[in-house]
């Protein structure tokens, strides 16, 4: 009998010791051209009860700081956040918003942040350690993505067991209708379609690398892929570091608003609003330009625009400045909830991005696009996932 009370009494000890301790600061910082961003979470727990607070930004635009407290629940700890400052995703604290995301610890000592809602990864956060350490870990990794690319790999030169040039394409996968994953778990969109396309008229092997937006140049120069498609304007800063393929597809940029609200038309009636905003993409640009003064608070979600359009619809933001192609594709999966306003704030051609050590790979690209253009095959998957041809 003993054995079995002595039993019972170990399996919540059992339980208890199986919980992983999240306390300590855990943070990321990634840059994307000169822009540098980043996230802090200062953790302390208490059974399964955490609390702490938060600090974010990026270096060309404003970040915030605030409070935080959540659970644990198996191997998930589960958050929510509140502001101290009102210029940034959540809300003003006391009051907390929902769990919009959770972590699970992995064995090299990292927190990896997962979307609450499809269980996407987004960020891992590592423990702040030694800088020795750091040095070692860095070249540890150095070594080990050396020996994975078996010195072979450079520029997108390999050959696949077909004879055909391996190319790795670096794409966020969760910007629909560009570049996502159906509900089959296969990565599609219009970008995909076309580089799939391109591909096979240039005897590539393509192989799809998805990266989160705000590493997407740090992938690029890193080789961790040989050029990325993602939507890519072209801008000073960028011609300074890459070069580009010709334009695939032309981007108008408009304000997008919940359906049936009439108060904002402009920029200028931005201001003094809740407006969701990519980390360093062109639109958040266009918008920090005009807004000097700083009076627009901004909301920053990472790639994925139809979590923006979700809060929109919602009537937790108010507006977002973003491509008049995706509220189409939105309208489709999720009912005429939002709405294009106004006049476009901007026309922009799209390229593919490449390293400036990779025209050879780029002319390949561009010829193949050329005869794409020629018999119309661009405009065709254009008009498949747009409606239309807006290739021109």
């Amino acid at each position: 009998m003993k054995k079995y009370i002595s039993l019972f009494l170990l399996i919540p000890l059992m339980a208890y010791a199986h919980t992983p301790s999240f306390s300590g600061t855990w943070s990321y910082t990634d840059q994307v051209g000169d822009t540098v961003g980043g996230k802090e979470l200062v953790l302390k727990q208490k059974g399964n009860s955490v609390t702490g607070v938060w600090n974010e930004g990026i270096s060309t635009g404003s970040g915030g700081s605030g409070k935080l407290k959540g659970y644990i629940k198996g191997n998930k700890l589960f958050l929510s956040y509140c502001s101290d400052e009102g210029n940034n995703w959540y809300q003003p604290c006391p009051k907390y918003d929902n769990n919009i995301s959770y972590f699970i610890k992995n064995n090299n000592n990292e927190i990896i942040e997962y979307n609450a809602v499809n269980n996407k990864k987004y960020k891992n956060f590592g423990r702040k350690i030694m800088k020795n350490i750091l040095k070692l870990t860095g070249i540890l990794l150095i070594g080990l993505f050396l020996i994975s690319c078996g010195g072979k790999q450079e520029n997108g030169k390999s050959g696949s067991s077909e004879g055909k040039q391996k190319v790795k394409v670096g794409t966020e996968g969760v910007y629909a209708p560009f570049t996502f994953t159906d509900g089959s778990g296969k990565l599609t969109g219009y970008d995909v379609e076309v580089v799939e396309e391109i591909g096979k008229r240039a005897n590539l092997d393509i192989e799809f690398v998805p990266t989160p937006w705000d590493s997407m140049f740090l992938g690029l120069e890193s080789k961790k892929f040989d050029f990325i498609a993602n939507e890519i304007a072209k801008n000073p800063e960028r011609e300074k570091k890459y070069t580009f393929s010709d334009d695939y597809l032309v981007s108008a940029a408009q304000i997008i608003v919940k359906k049936g609200r009439t108060d904002i038309k402009t920029l200028e009636d931005l201001k003094g609003k809740r407006v969701m905003t990519g980390v360093g993409s062109n639109y958040n640009k266009t918008l920090t330009d005009f807004d000097k003064n700083k009076e627009i608070n901004y909301a920053y979600f990472d790639g994925n625009v139809s979590i923006a359009l979700e809060e929109i619809a919602q009537g937790k933001a108010d507006a977002t400045l973003n491509d008049r192609l995706t509220v189409g594709y939105f309208t489709k999966q999720r009912g005429n909830l939002v709405e294009i306003v106004g006049e476009p704030v901007t026309k922009t051609p799209v390229y593919f991005t490449f390293r400036k050590d990779s025209e050879e790979l780029k002319n390949k690209v561009n010829k193949a696009l050329a005869e794409m253009k020629a018999d119309g095959t661009l405009a065709k998957i254009s008009e498949k996932w747009f409606g239309g041809d807006y290739t021109k």
